[in-house]
């Protein structure tokens, strides 16, 4: 799940998403078997944070110029 939304609202065009799916034999542990949501947002947000401190601008800044655009 985590791979079908690394992206949140950030447009990616060049990115690869690897990921493995792995048995356990232990139970899940979460209200949802769609497990993954929050900590693929987490670490695309880690990435734009990371962008901005190397360009020397606002996280706010880099959201704008990099997220999906809508308009009415």
């Amino acid at each position: 799940m985590a791979m079908k939304r690394y992206d949140n609202c950030y447009k990616s065009e060049n990115v690869k998403v690897e990921g493995r799916a792995c048995k356990t034999n232990v139970p899940s542990n979460t209200a949802f078997r769609g497990f993954g949501g929050p900590q693929g947002v987490t670490i695309m947000e880690e990435i734009m944070f990371n962008v901005a401190c190397n360009l020397g601008l606002s996280q706010e800044k880099v959201s704008w110029f990099t997220g999906i655009k809508t308009y009415p």
